[in-house]
């Protein structure tokens, strides 16, 4: 999974610009690359629990999650599982 998330922020270039538990604030460098699958991530987003806000300023994301959620294996299984849907 480590693996992945380094993978996944290389290829969009990724830039954490602050984090806190159920808190996460990226920048998106390469954000054309995922233009297309705005709709979608939107969707999935949305219809998720343990995802509680988010906003989309440009090519910043902002979320507000659970901040359980990430030590839960079946949570965290369905959040790569959407990773795997969007092919990104």
């Amino acid at each position: 999974m480590k693996l992945t998330l380094l993978a996944l922020a290389a290829k969009y270039r990724v830039q954490v610009l602050q984090y806190t538990p159920g808190h996460l604030i990226i920048q998106i460098h390469q954000w054309h690359l995922l233009e297309k699958k705005l709709p979608v991530i939107q969707q999935l987003i949305e219809h998720d629990p343990h995802i509680l806000a988010y906003s989309i300023d440009g090519n910043t994301i902002e979320i507000m999650f659970d901040e359980d959620a990430i030590f839960k294996e079946e949570i965290v299984q369905k959040w790569f599982s959407y990773i795997r849907t969007l092919d990104l």
